[in-house]
């Protein structure tokens, strides 16, 4: 009592895992103070705060790290399982082949035909066809899918490389993270490798659009036709990332430009998965997304709100989904 009522002196110390300001001497022991109360809480404070700081930077990062590997990894395994499906399935040009080497065989008018599959050992096949074209027209069009298929894959075998390198990455940086002790140099690391400690979806007051943040660029989505218009004709630049669904209606998304930043194909691939969602092929598999900058997109004269032309495109295959819905997304 008497230690307590007249310390001889404070001690900073780490007991059940906090930081803590003691007149006793508990706990394993950081730091031992003169008795003089304010100067131990001068001490005492900005150590504290700094490694509250610290801690909460820490896991933010960690939790960003993780959630990244783990978003990178069922990318990655959603591809792999596309690819295999391709693989080992009967290809849209050798169903062509198919047809086109049985068109004696055909009636007009039908709707099935069972041909010998030499793909597969001359082995009996049922193929389905459209009543209504001929199947000249049925072949003509399983050819174009065929192409659009070799562009598929490859753009799948491409996202495999990639969120599998991402996935690799977010792993290294955690094991880095680890052996980070001190708030500085854990500030230092994080701009280093362009981290920040909060990566979520968030609604932002003073826009009217569904505004996410990711990887320090930030993500527009339009609400409806004449929110696009706004969105595409007022308040993108033109130097943002403009994208939308390719073919159907949907929400027109804008990636906004950071002046000596390359958008990261990481960012691209997540808005082109909202400009999917936000549309009608939401529910669809695959997803094409036209990607372009905004300034080579146009409004016609006289165009209904949200039409817009698009003079320059390229287009990635996406798995429709709202990738921030987890963290917050709306």
């Amino acid at each position: 009592m008497a230690l307590l009522e007249n310390p001889q002196q404070f001690y900073i110390i780490h007991l059940e895992g906090r930081t803590r300001l003691s007149l006793l001497p508990l706990g394993e022991i950081e730091q031992t103070l003169p008795p003089d109360p304010v100067a131990a809480l001068r001490a005492f404070v900005p150590m504290f705060l700094g490694r509250r700081a610290y801690e909460t930077e820490s896991r933010q990062v960690r939790q960003q790290l993780e959630r990244r590997a783990e978003e990178a990894t069922s990318s990655a395994s959603q591809a792999r399982a596309r690819l295999h499906a391709l693989e080992h399935g009967a290809s849209y040009r050798q169903t062509a082949d198919l047809i086109m080497a049985h068109l004696t065989q055909i009636p007009a008018g039908a709707a099935q035909v069972e041909v010998v599959d030499f793909y597969q050992d001359n082995q009996p096949r049922i193929i389905k066809l459209k009543s209504t074209e001929t199947p000249q027209r049925t072949a003509q069009n399983l050819y174009r899918k065929a192409k659009n298929q070799q562009i598929e894959t490859r753009q799948l075998q491409e996202r495999v490389e990639r969120r599998e390198s991402d996935a690799f990455w977010c792993l290294e940086r955690l094991e880095e993270l680890g052996g980070i002790l001190d708030l500085r140099t854990l500030r230092t690391w994080r701009k280093t490798h362009d981290l920040h400690p909060e990566n979520k979806a968030k609604a932002a007051p003073e826009l009217p659009f569904k505004v996410f943040e990711d990887e320090g660029f930030t993500i527009l989505v339009g609400r409806n036709a004449a929110n696009n218009d706004l969105l595409t004709q007022r308040y993108a630049h033109k130097e943002d990332l403009w994208l939308h669904a390719k073919d159907v209606t949907g929400s027109h998304v804008v990636i906004r430009h950071r002046a000596g930043h390359v958008v990261p194909a990481t960012v691209v691939e997540r808005a082109a998965q909202l400009a999917a969602w936000y549309s009608r092929r939401q529910h669809d598999s695959l997803c094409p997304v036209t990607v372009t900058p905004k300034k080579f997109v146009r409004k016609p004269k006289g165009a209904l709100p949200g039409q817009v032309l698009v003079e320059r495109e390229k287009v990635v295959l996406v798995v429709p989904a709202n990738p921030f819905e987890r963290v917050g997304g709306k």
